[in-house]
């Protein structure tokens, strides 16, 4: 007759896989949820150019944490396009955007839209967003070859607008958004002033187009699945180390023995 494990032990194995299994859960839907979509699953609204029109619009003041900022539009302009990475610019690594008192720029996200997605040329790729610029870089030299610089663009998204907000900042790679407002100029009186790329043609440091969010959506959202299950297991695995210190403290005999 085969031996009983001693419920002790049984437990201990049982949380042993259990966690190995919830952690691997967690690994693998986090690699799943950070792939760019196939180009198959691409909105043809990506595949346009952005707008890049004359405005109307005059240059405005707002104020946000004590701060009053002067906006000077200098277009109107409309994108639609597939975030391959983006960057929370108020978090406690951006320190420059504090100690510049900038505090409209919310969120910078870098995308690609166009010809760059009508192959699989993009996901040979690896972005990342620093404070200032968006990086790319393949070891493949055909998808190189194939890779478009003037149909990607890293965005200093700025806004007071709370629901903007909330919209921007749920933003994720592998997201496709699409978003208006104006290429802006931006200042404030403490001396701090950034203005804004007027083409996607050039390169270096000035490229990046700063602007003014009027309106911004989500229209498709990468790897919903994934997603949710990432959560899911993230949530669970808090439940269970919870669970498990009461456990100790509550049966620390048991625990050791």
């Amino acid at each position: 007759m085969p031996k009983k494990i001693p419920a002790v032990r049984f437990k201990k194995i049982f949380n042993k896989w259990y966690f190995i299994c919830l952690i691997s859960l967690l690994v693998f839907s986090y690699i799943q949820m950070r792939q760019l979509p196939k180009p198959y699953d691409i909105l043809p609204a990506l595949l346009e150019e952005p707008q890049q029109t004359e405005t109307t619009q005059q240059p405005f003041k707002l104020t946000k944490k004590n701060v009053t900022y002067t906006i000077k539009p200098l277009y109107d302009y409309d994108l639609s396009g597939l975030i391959v990475s983006c960057r929370y610019t108020q978090g406690f690594v951006n320190y420059y955007h504090k100690n510049w008192g900038d505090v409209i720029n919310v969120k910078d996200v870098c995308v690609i839209w166009g010809d760059n997605l009508k192959n699989f040329a993009y996901q040979k790729f690896k972005f990342k967003s620093s404070s200032w610029t968006c990086y790319y870089h393949t070891k493949n030299r055909a998808a190189y070859d194939q890779f478009k610089t003037n149909k990607f663009s890293n965005n200093h998204l700025l806004s007071a607008d709370k629901n903007l907000l909330k919209k921007m900042l749920v933003a994720k790679k592998g997201d496709q958004v699409h978003f208006k407002g104006y290429l802006a100029e931006y200042s404030h009186d403490g001396g701090f002033k950034r203005g804004s790329s007027v083409s996607r043609e050039d390169t270096g440091g000035t490229a990046c187009e700063t602007v003014f969010v009027k309106e911004f959506e989500i229209i498709k959202e990468g790897h919903p699945f994934w997603r949710r299950v990432y959560q899911f297991g993230k949530i669970v695995f808090l439940a269970s180390l919870v669970l498990i210190v009461l456990d100790i403290v509550v049966n620390p005999v048991s625990f050791r023995a």
